[in-house]
């Protein structure tokens, strides 16, 4: 039967060792270091239930119900686990189904495993925690652009514009703080220091990467953004 796999990302950032001192006497969380970040699962109680907290404040699950995950996120919250929380999380909704011995696959939205190990569920999770990271800075650069285009179409039309240089300077300076943001956090989009180490279940993580169009969408923001605030960082 499917099976519930959800992406949440409900923070700008997890505390990963406060989720994990409660809970490591109980030998139910391990924690991966990847990089500049770290990745914390956590076996849940209820039968093959698992969590993956990612320290950029994303959060994967499996097998558990709606009601269970919204609870999950809400502890998450409320114990000042979640640095600078969202009041609305982004949020993407898959199945999975076990198919032992197939190669695994991404299609339609339904995730098929091939085997019952962690580590595939964790390549799966590393593209969907990135997917809905990378959904937060979509959001967030469509908004600011919407906030700012009146700014050169009025002065295209009219020659000039009524609002202070101070206003019109910040208001266009989000746009640099939005790319500021995305060079910041370019390591959360790079393929995880995982798979250097451990690159058994690589491609199955590539598969889903490319499911998911991570590397189309993060050039959709940067074409958005170029003929505003050329990234400071290119030659």
């Amino acid at each position: 039967s499917v099976q519930r796999c959800t992406s949440y990302c409900c923070a700008v950032s997890l505390e990963l060792e406060a989720i994990f001192e409660p809970l490591q006497a109980h030998g139910a969380c391990s924690m991966h270091r990847d990089g500049l970040n770290a990745v914390l699962h956590c076996s849940l109680s209820a039968l093959d239930a698992h969590a993956f907290y990612f320290s950029y404040g994303c959060v994967v699950t499996w097998g558990l119900s709606e009601k269970a995950e919204l609870q999950l996120i809400a502890q998450l919250k409320k114990a000042g686990c979640a640095t600078a929380p969202f009041d609305t999380d982004e949020v993407d909704d898959f199945g999975y189904i076990y198919s032992l011995g197939v190669k695994p696959t991404l299609s339609k939205d339904t995730i098929q495993l091939s085997t019952s190990e962690l580590r595939e569920k964790l390549a799966v999770s590393f593209a969907l925690a990135q997917s809905v990271k990378l959904g937060v800075f979509e959001s967030t650069v469509d908004k600011t652009i919407h906030d700012t285009r009146h700014i050169p179409e009025t002065m295209a039309k009219d020659g000039s514009i009524r609002l202070k240089r101070s206003e019109i300077t910040r208001q266009i300076g989000q746009l640099f703080v939005d790319r500021a943001s995305i060079n910041l956090h370019s390591d959360i989009l790079d393929h995880p220091d995982f798979f250097w180490e451990d690159d058994e279940w690589l491609s199955l993580y590539l598969r889903v990467s490319k499911y998911l169009e991570i590397e189309r969408r993060v050039e959709v923001i940067n074409m958005m953004l170029e003929p505003i605030c050329p990234d400071p960082t290119s030659s």
